[in-house]
């Protein structure tokens, strides 16, 4: 897979594209930080209000699988919804501030839903995150880093040259919606049950 392989050698030679991943991995960290120790000043904002009306889609979304015969679809409306964020981040690299935006509303939104499932225990909160959150996060956020291109490569290099970063984000978020579809709720039931 040619492609895929550029993709590893461009990650392995181009230090600065290195760098933004893991500085766009920890914004969405920070941010997340922030708006759970900020949970009730952010309510009361306009930012509040957008990050509880996607979550409020996401929870519908959620709960029209779970009460139907459509369970196996999920993790094609995830990956769907996934893929979509990935294109959108990757098409507005040129404008370089859309995609770190988009990591960090991204990071508020897990912020944002983490207080609201505080009736969980932290370890299960945790188990709901992570299983499909180590593979999605990076994803995300590697297609993100491709702006950092823009200034060693130019435009139209930048999207060639990346276009094999955006073929390997959409195999992880397709492996990270399977898992979050039908492991995911899964260990984090088992997890709670054992707790």
């Amino acid at each position: 897979m040619g492609v895929i392989d550029d993709a590893i050698d461009l990650l392995i030679n181009e230090k600065s594209l290195r760098r933004t991943w893991i500085i766009l991995i920890a914004l969405f960290g920070i941010v997340g930080i922030i708006i759970i120790f900020s949970y009730n000043t952010i309510m009361q904002s306009f930012i509040g209000q957008y990050l509880q009306s996607q979550e409020s889609g996401i929870r519908q979304i959620a709960q029209s699988f779970e009460i139907g015969n459509n369970y196996y679809l999920l993790p094609f409306v995830i990956f769907g919804n996934n893929i979509k964020t990935a294109l959108i981040t990757w098409i507005s690299s040129i404008t370089i501030i859309i995609p770190i935006l988009i990591v960090a509303v991204n990071g508020g939104l897990v912020g944002f839903v983490l207080p609201a499932a505080y009736s969980h225990p932290p370890l299960v909160l945790f188990y709901l995150l992570v299983p499909h959150g180590v593979i999605e996060i990076p994803s995300v956020t590697l297609v993100a880093s491709v702006f950092i291109l823009l200034i060693s490569k130019g435009p139209a290099k930048m999207y060639r040259d990346s276009i094999g970063i955006l073929i390997m984000s959409a195999i992880m978020l397709a492996v990270a919606a399977i898992i979050e579809s039908f492991l995911t709720a899964t260990i984090a039931q088992i997890i709670g049950s054992l707790i």
